[in-house]
């Protein structure tokens, strides 16, 4: 999959499509937390423009449900940069919809600052999924059958991303569990949780993990098992749950 959006029109700005996020002007590695700091007086200035025109985009592109929208549209401090974060849920078919989304809200947001002291890029832009934003839980499968084969499956998934370039040798750790944003740890979804380190490409994933899921249809159980993958350097390389 692209790992950009590009069209005809050179006034488009140029969106960066990662895994379960879409950015402008830059991807930046994540995780990215909020800073204490308040935004810079120019960006106060202009704050509840910024977020009266987000919420009108998030509306035309279907982002969010209306009770959600006030609470994951936010113009914040994040890590150092002021930044306009939409957290929304994600699946592979709307990666087109939050690129389109995106591009409008960065040429939203010229027009908003044209007369202001804000040059192009002072402000990031981020559509991601809550999973990469919000407290995690997992535990591990009470499924048997699919533990029993996970020594199996996770050497294919292993082998698949050792015949990627954006993955190989970068991998940290494969594990199997439930993972997911619910505090009910066993109703999230059963989920391979695959780690990488900074090197690896992020824009190129979309490819590694249709390919893993390709191995996952062709294995008995296992084609409703999600991937998860992330920058993640804090375990220890080759290690496998």
């Amino acid at each position: 999959m692209a790992s950009t959006s590009s069209t005809p029109a050179s006034t488009e700005p140029r969106v960066i499509t990662g895994w379960k996020r879409v950015a402008w002007p830059k991807l930046r590695t994540l995780p990215l937390e909020m800073s204490v700091a308040s935004l810079p007086a120019p960006m106060q200035q202009v704050s509840q423009d910024i977020l009266k025109s987000a919420h009108t985009i998030a509306k035309k592109h279907q982002l969010l449900s209306p009770e959600d929208t006030d609470a994951q549209i936010r113009f914040e401090m994040r890590k150092r940069i002021p930044t306009l974060l939409i957290v929304a849920p994600w699946s592979s078919e709307k990666t087109p919809i939050w690129e389109a989304a995106v591009q409008d809200m960065a040429m939203s947001l010229a027009e908003l600052t044209k007369a202001s002291m804000i040059s192009e890029g002072d402000i990031h832009i981020e559509i991601i999924a809550p999973e990469l934003t919000q407290t995690i839980y997992y535990t591990w499968p009470d499924d048997r059958s699919l533990c029993r084969n996970w020594d199996s499956v996770s050497v294919k998934v292993y082998n698949c991303l050792q015949s990627f370039e954006v993955t190989k040798g970068y991998m940290s750790t494969i594990s199997f569990q439930h993972y997911g944003v619910l505090p009910d740890l066993k109703a999230n979804p059963l989920t391979i949780y695959i780690g990488v380190d900074n090197r690896s490409d992020e824009t190129g994933w979309h490819e590694v993990i249709a390919d893993i899921r390709n191995i996952l249809q062709g294995e008995v159980g296992w084609g409703h098992v999600q991937i998860h993958m992330e920058h993640n350097e804090n375990w220890g390389s080759g290690v496998f749950d």
